[in-house]
C-alpha cells in the first residue's frame, strides 16, 4: 500500500527547551528562517521558545537539522518533538510574510530564582572588548557594553520570559541608533536585550557615604577618571559599593589587611571567606 504524498507546503510548531534564552537563539531562528524562505514567528514564553513556521516542507526539515547545528555560544537546546500541520490556509493559502521576534507575557521571578531557560551572566566576547579598547567606536569605554552573545543576564532578569522589559534596563529606553541596532537582522546586536550606549543606557557616577555626588555620570569621556578614582580609593583603604545593572557588590583591597577586617566587622562576616576578583 503506497503512502500519500506530502504537501509542498506545511507549518511547523516547535516548544524549544534548554539554555535557549539570552544567548541569541532568536536571533539564530530568524536568521536560518530567512535563509530557507520560511515565514512565522518565534517567541519567548516562561521556560521555553515557541516557534511557528511555515515554507516548503523540504525547507522546514533543513531547519529542522541545521538548528542544533548552528546553535549561539552557551545555549544548549532539549530534544524537540517536531509538530506538522497544514500550512496556513490549506496548501493553496496565502502564508504569514516574514519572521517576527516576540516576547509573551510577563511571570515574576519568585523568591527561590529559577529561570531554568535563561543563561547566566556572561563576560564581554572579543567583538565588545575590540569596541571598548576603540577610541573611535561610539562605545569606548562604556561599561555596560554587551550584545547577543555577552552580557548581564539572570543577575538583571526581573521576570520570565526574557526580555528588556523584563530586566533592570527597562527604565533605559534606546536612543535611535541603538534602536536601527535592534531592529537590523544583519547587526550583531539584533535583538540583544541589553543594548545599550553612553546616550541611552545607564552611566557611572561616584558618591560618597553621605550620598552626596563625588563625580558626575561618566560618560565617553569621563569613564576612565571615574574609575581611576574608585581605584585610588580602594589602593587608600576605602570601600567601595558597586551598583551595577544586577546588584551591589562591596569592594575592598584583599592585600589590604586593615581594609579586610574593616569590612569583616561592618558585614558582621569575621571568619567566612570573600570572593576574590581576578583577572
Amino acid at each position: 500500500m503506497s503512502r500519500p504524498p506530502v504537501a509542498r507546503r506545511a507549518r511547523l510548531q516547535l516548544a524549544c527547551r534548554g539554555v535557549v534564552q539570552g544567548v541569541g537563539f532568536r536571533p539564530l531562528v530568524h536568521r536560518l528562517a530567512h535563509e530557507l524562505g520560511l515565514s512565522g514567528e518565534v517567541e519567548n514564553g516562561p521556560g521555553v521558545v515557541r516557534l511557528q513556521l511555515e515554507g516548503e516542507r523540504i525547507a522546514l526539515e533543513a531547519f529542522l537539522r541545521r538548528l542544533p547545528l548552528q546553535l549561539p555560544p552557551g545555549a544548549r537546546l532539549e530534544p524537540c518533538d517536531p509538530l506538522w500541520l497544514p500550512a496556513q490556509g490549506g496548501t493553496g493559502g496565502t502564508p504569514p510574510v516574514g519572521i517576527r521576534i516576540l516576547a509573551g507575557e510577563a511571570e515574576s521571578l519568585g523568591i527561590d530564582l529559577v529561570a531554568a531557560a535563561l543563561v547566566a551572566d556572561r563576560a564581554p566576547c572579543r567583538a565588545c572588548l575590540a569596541e571598548l579598547a576603540d577610541p573611535a567606536d561610539r562605545r569606548f569605554g562604556y561599561p555596560f557594553i554587551s550584545c547577543c552573545d555577552c552580557g548581564p543576564r539572570f543577575s538583571i532578569a526581573t521576570a520570565e520570559p526574557w526580555a528588556r522589559a523584563h530586566t533592570t534596563l527597562a527604565p533605559f529606553p534606546l536612543c535611535p541608533v541603538c534602536r536601527r541596532e535592534f531592529e537590523d537582522p544583519a547587526d550583531r546586536r539584533f535583538h540583544a536585550e541589553t543594548i545599550a550606549c553612553p546616550l541611552c543606557g545607564p552611566r557611572l557616577s561616584l558618591w560618597d557615604g553621605a550620598g552626596r555626588p563625588l563625580a558626575g555620570p561618566g560618560g565617553d569621556g569621563g569613564t576612565a577618571a571615574l574609575i581611576g578614582a574608585c581605584c585610588g580609593r580602594l589602593a587608600a583603604g576605602e570601600i567601595l559599593a558597586l551598583q551595577g545593572v544586577g546588584g551591589f557588590q562591596l569592594l575592598v583591597d584583599a592585600a589590604n589587611a586593615a581594609a579586610v577586617a574593616r569590612l569583616r566587622r561592618r558585614k558582621r562576616r569575621p571568619a567566612k571567606p570573600f570572593a576574590l576578583l581576578v583577572a
